[in-house]
């Protein structure tokens, strides 16, 4: 298990106080277990609020500081390592974090199709559909459960994906999964199958995109599975600036034939 301390105070909306007090205890907490992640929280709502008006400080519920903590596992050092080598080939990143929220599955009841493609949950699916149009590439990551993505990931991308392959075609993808020993490759050729069903470009590596670790330093000693993830970067970049290059010559994306749908039993 990822070992990590959340120090939760009442908090205090008077900056000296909290220097000598609560960021003086952090401090100390600190020293002590230099291997140990550690958040900070404020349960008052009143005091977190104050700090934001007065100071432009976010500061995080015990809830929020829970979730920061469980963000910071074997995937997040997966998709970090893919970020930093994007940007280094000059591909700006944004990283989204489901969270901890159950996310609900698709019931298929079509209200995205009739209301500009949101989904009447008001979730992180809307949150990440609000992106997808001046996005170029995405990767999917997940944990590995029962040798398939998280159960939160794939409510999340059966909703993404109902029926918006329009939005979809002609971008990039790829996908990484964390696990601790096995079921790796079952989890990605699941998420992989979104992009393969929507004219989107898989991008590969120099092996399956996948890391080994029960959390996050763990992750950091597979220097083979950082290593796959830099060249998925490196792959990932290319195709990008291939695409944009392309479309800065005149080269069209492909001109797709109007879907026709045979179903086995009529």
């Amino acid at each position: 298990m990822k070992k990590a301390i959340l120090i939760v105070s009442f908090g205090t909306t008077y900056p000296g106080t909290r220097q000598k007090n609560i960021t003086a205890i952090r401090e100390q907490v600190q020293a002590l277990y230099l291997d140990v992640l550690i958040e900070e929280a404020v349960s008052s709502t009143i005091v977190r609020k104050a700090m934001r008006t007065r100071e432009d400080i976010e500061a995080k519920s015990p809830a929020e500081g829970l979730e920061a903590l469980k963000e910071k596992g074997a995937t997040n050092v997966a998709l970090e390592e893919v970020a930093k080598t994007l940007n280094e080939n000059n591909i700006e990143t944004e990283i989204m974090w489901l969270g901890n929220n159950p996310i609900g599955g698709c019931i298929g009841c079509n209200y995205c199709l009739k209301n500009n493609n949101r989904c009447f949950m008001k979730d992180k699916v809307n949150e990440f559909l609000d992106k997808v149009e001046e996005t170029d590439g995405f990767v999917f990551g997940s944990p590995v459960h029962f040798a398939a993505a998280s159960g939160a990931l794939t409510s999340f991308l059966d909703r993404v994906f109902y029926g918006r392959g329009k939005m979809f075609k002609n971008k990039v993808a790829a996908s990484v999964v964390s696990c601790r020993r096995g079921g790796a490759t079952a989890a990605f050729d699941q998420i992989n199958k979104y992009a393969l069903m929507n004219n989107m470009y898989i991008v590969g590596s120099s092996y399956w995109n996948q890391i080994h670790g029960n959390n996050a330093e763990e992750a950091k000693q597979d220097l083979e599975g950082l290593q796959t993830m830099r060249n998925l970067a490196k792959n990932m970049a290319y195709i990008l600036k291939c695409i944009n290059n392309a479309e800065e010559n005149g080269i069209q994306k492909p001109q797709y034939e109007e879907k026709i749908k045979t179903n086995f039993i009529r």
